[in-house]
């Protein structure tokens, strides 16, 4: 596959969340800023990320856009010290979404509704794929506070538990415009040993923005970093709970 685009680039201290590692987002605005005409900057768009290692304030990776003309095939790939860091690659199918999606009796969680500003949108006037991203962030939050009641910053840094996102399936069939109305639904489909599974709906007016779906491991912050751990069961229990009232069969 031809190589469109190759580019270094520095973590700085804005890129980076409390636990010291780029916010994921901030993967989507390094892409964006240096390569504009990355194949999957229009919509609609099926995207699979994933985060392979995590990357901290200072480290220097190699970003490479590949995209073949012919095939349509493109991915972006992030490498450090000769180890993928992540990757984005079309999704193998672009299927419809799930019969129940974003149907209230098949989530277990809404947002308030938020009107798009235009703080968020780029140059089209639609909300930025890094900003939703930033509006999911907080949707997962506001979830599990209300599901665990739990303030999110006790659980981050007091419990010192993290859930770092370790894969998207992100389908978009268009960004919200400034001025729109949007919320975020969510619901969980599979909780394994130290993982979950979860997926999402970014809706205006009754009609599905973006489908994600989103793979989280839970981790023990430690001084020096992080190590995985086991669900813990005050969570687990919670959301298997969940798992079972919305019925769902992923």
């Amino acid at each position: 596959m031809p190589r469109l685009a190759e580019r270094v680039v520095t973590i700085r201290f804005p890129q980076v969340d409390p636990a010291g590692i780029v916010f994921y987002p901030r993967y989507f605005e390094m892409i964006f800023r240096h390569f504009a005409d990355v194949p999957f900057a229009g919509t609609p768009t099926a995207i699979k990320t994933q985060f392979l290692k995590p990357n901290r304030l200072g480290d220097q990776i190699s970003i490479a856009v590949d995209a073949d003309s012919k095939s349509g095939g493109w991915s972006v790939t992030g490498r450090m010290n000769g180890n993928d860091c992540f990757s984005m690659r079309p999704l193998e199918t672009h299927s419809e979404l799930a019969a129940d999606a974003h149907r209230q009796n098949a989530v277990a969680f809404i947002t308030e509704p938020e009107v798009v500003g235009e703080w968020s949108s780029g140059r089209t006037g639609c909300m930025q794929l890094s900003r939703y991203f930033e509006l999911l962030n907080q949707a997962i939050e506001e979830w599990f506070e209300a599901t665990l009641d739990v303030p999110f910053n006790e659980l981050h840094v007091e419990r010192k538990v993290g859930i770092p996102t370790v894969q998207f399936n992100t389908r978009v069939r268009r960004l919200p415009a400034v001025g729109e109305s949007v919320s975020i639904w969510l619901r969980p489909v599979k909780i394994g040993d130290r993982s979950m599974t979860f997926k999402s709906w970014l809706v205006s007016n009754e009609e599905c923005l973006v489908e994600n779906e989103q793979v989280v491991v839970f981790v023990q912050m430690l001084d020096d970093g992080f190590e995985s751990i086991r669900i813990p069961d005050y969570i687990r229990g919670s959301f298997e709970a969940q798992l079972q009232e919305t019925g769902s069969r992923d």
